[in-house]
């Protein structure tokens, strides 16, 4: 065989490698354009990026498909993220304590937002509570282990009101609508819809942004799972970016994200409430831009969900803790030097 002759079937044959290389390239990159599908879990909980659950920013930046899927409960979300139904959403800072204290991979990746007055313990204008001490004796109810639970021992603290001199019971939003048209509740510490609905025949008599500067906040964040990060950590971080631009938008333009806005009109919309309820809800909370969610979670959220665990423990709520929840924080989407 001569020099020639091998010299072309080799390069032949590199050439062939060569195009079945790019083919397949080709082909995985047509499938995942076609068949990829990233699933977000989202709840009633009002915040500029439900605007986009019908537009394209988040299919856009992330490249694939992307699927919007309700749960009632921080608890089924959590469920699927773990099996693999859902690889992105938005919980609760006490779900998120509760979840890592059992071993759940899952890891914090932004502030969704920094709760104010978008959550309160509203009483009954028939229960002849005007002030804190007026709680004992009362039937409270709220969901256990929630934000607004938590909320709710801080401030009976902050108050110096045993919490045996208080019945707290443990009823999830759509059971404390029912026990509130019945009477069978004095007062309820609850969230968004539920507290809009609350506050027709009650009054806030504490909100979570008080509890908050008392020195407890509480947060809401957006999670996913660990192994999530290490096979594809691009995406995670189209998804922080594309909500912080969001939440930059509603920070510059708050005044125009109004009744008659589209943002507004489509969160009302998906929400099922009106849009002046609507822009009631996303003031009652904060948004936090890229310097302040990498100030927050570099800084003192970590021994925060620390403080979190060990109180809920004390009031035995929780029975076991952590010594260190760093591990359930990825601060990397945060971080401008990275993948920026």
């Amino acid at each position: 065989m001569s020099f020639q002759s091998l010299f072309t079937k080799k390069s032949l044959l590199r050439s062939f490698v060569f195009l079945f290389c790019c083919f397949t390239v080709y082909l995985s990159f047509f499938s995942r354009s076609v068949q990829a599908q990233v699933v977000i879990g989202w709840q009633d909980f009002v915040d500029p990026t439900k605007s986009a659950h019908v537009g394209n920013n988040y299919p856009k930046a992330i490249g694939d498909k992307v699927k919007w899927q309700h749960y009632d409960r921080d608890t089924e979300l959590l469920n699927d993220l773990r099996d693999k139904k859902v690889q992105f959403g938005t919980i609760e800072s006490t779900s998120l304590v509760s979840a890592a204290t059992v071993g759940l991979q899952v890891r914090a990746i932004a502030v969704a937002a920094i709760i104010r007055e978008s959550s309160a313990l509203v009483v009954s204008l028939n229960s002849q509570i005007t002030k804190p001490e007026d709680l004992i004796g009362k039937k409270i109810a709220t969901p256990f282990v929630s934000n607004a639970h938590y909320s709710l021992l801080r401030a009976l603290q902050h108050w110096n009101i045993p919490l045996s001199d208080v019945h707290i019971v443990n009823l999830q939003p759509e059971d404390i609508l029912k026990a509130w048209k019945k009477g069978t509740i004095d007062g309820a510490y609850v969230s968004d819809i539920t507290l809009l609905k609350l506050k027709e025949t009650g009054k806030v008599l504490v909100d979570s942004g008080q509890v908050a500067d008392w020195g407890f906040p509480t947060y809401r964040l957006w999670v996913t799972m660990d192994q999530n990060i290490s096979t594809d950590p691009y995406t995670p971080q189209y998804l922080v970016d594309t909500t912080l631009k969001i939440y930059k938008d509603y920070r510059k333009n708050k005044a125009s994200w109004n009744a008659t806005s589209p943002a507004v009109t489509e969160i009302a919309k998906l929400m099922h409430i009106s849009p002046n309820d609507a822009v009631t809800l996303l003031s009652g909370s904060t948004y936090p831009d890229l310097r302040d969610q990498k100030q927050l979670l570099t800084g003192p959220f970590v021994s925060y969900l620390g403080e979190v665990a060990l109180f809920l423990k004390n009031q035995n709520v929780m029975g076991n803790v952590l010594s260190d929840y760093l591990l359930y924080v990825d601060t990397n989407f945060v971080d401008p030097a990275y993948f920026r």
